[in-house]
């Protein structure tokens, strides 16, 4: 608004000044003009017309004497330049780096992908679509929720620690979606709504901080994820019970996900990615110094774990299909 203002404003101060000394040529059709008054040197010391639409015919820009900043100009010789074209048009022809469908930001929000700043390090599902979490986020959003097609249903970046990242986990029952995140050295738990993306805060404050050493003991390179360690590398959930890894503290934390009261914990190995089915936890578990990694199955009940998977190098991510078979990331 303030630019269409001060292009009327021009025009009506030239409308009602045209005195001076006029410069005069013919258009040949209905194009956009600029005019400009030039000194010895060819510089550019007063523009008259600026991109501005005139019809076939002659045109007529006046100047007063006066540089760009309103201050006379001694006399001498100037001369004027003038150009005119047809305007410009914008013709998309695609967009790098992103799997959008549309790729670019549109105005109900499901234009455009994920965050921009780091790699996606989680995935979660739930009976109403598929969520994907970005480490880092600066421009794009952090989360996106898709339907079972790939169609995306909504794209947040909520506000914790100004949107920045550093996320780690996900996980959803549906109604709700946990992220786990680390700011600085502060391990959070971040809940949204499942069918809209918006932010719900825990009774405790906006987000729920776990309080879990990022350092102690010291977090192997092979624990960490685009560049950064995380305790909190996994997140299951057991419909409003919440269970998250704390990798140095080798074990899990039980979470009321309403509240965000701690009802317990589990003794688990170097826990990374956690999934829930069938009443049982499974753990991605691997230590430092381990000479090989497994999938542990625990009973949440008791705390009680056995090897269902073993001899792995590395991993990282675990889940389960509805045939009850396991599918793991190993690094």
């Amino acid at each position: 608004h303030e630019g269409l203002a001060g292009i009327l404003a021009a025009q009506r101060r030239r409308e009602a000044m045209k005195s001076g000394t006029p410069v005069r040529f013919a258009l040949p059709r209905r194009a956009k003009v600029s005019v400009n008054i030039l000194d010895s040197d060819g510089a550019v010391i007063r523009e008259l017309l600026g991109g501005e639409w005139h019809d076939a015919g002659e045109v007529v820009a006046w100047w007063d004497g006066r540089d760009a900043w309103g201050a006379p100009m001694p006399l001498g010789d100037y001369r004027w330049g003038a150009y005119w074209h047809d305007g410009l048009d914008v013709e998309y022809f695609g967009t790098v780096g992103t799997d959008g469908d549309p790729p670019y930001e549109t105005v109900d929000g499901r234009g455009g992908w994920g965050g921009d700043h780091g790699p996606p390090i989680a995935a979660a599902a739930d009976a109403t679509g598929w969520y994907f979490v970005w480490n880092m986020n600066e421009s794009g959003r952090a989360i996106v929720k898709t339907d079972f097609d790939g169609r995306v249903l909504w794209r947040v970046t909520p506000f914790v620690a100004g949107g920045w990242g550093n996320y780690a986990a996900a996980a959803a029952n549906g109604r709700l979606v946990y992220l786990a995140i680390d700011i600085g050295r502060e391990q959070h738990l971040v809940k949204l709504d499942a069918k809209t993306g918006d932010f719900l805060p825990f009774p405790q404050g906006s987000t729920l901080v776990l309080g879990l050493a990022t350092n102690s003991p010291a977090i192997p390179p092979h624990a960490t994820a685009g560049g950064h360690a995380f305790s909190a590398a996994g997140i299951a959930c057991d419909g409003d019970t919440v269970y998250l890894s704390d990798y140095p503290g080798d074990r899990i934390l039980v979470i009321d996900g309403l509240n965000g009261e701690r009802t317990g914990e589990i003794a688990c190995p170097g826990p990374r990615g956690l999934a829930f089915a069938n009443g049982s936890l499974f753990a991605a578990s691997f230590q430092a110094g381990s000479a090989e990694g497994a999938v542990l199955k625990i009973d949440p009940a008791t705390g009680k774990s056995a090897p269902c998977v073993s001899g792995l190098s590395a991993p990282w991510g675990v889940a389960v299909d509805d045939a009850g078979r396991l599918h793991v990331t190993d690094l």
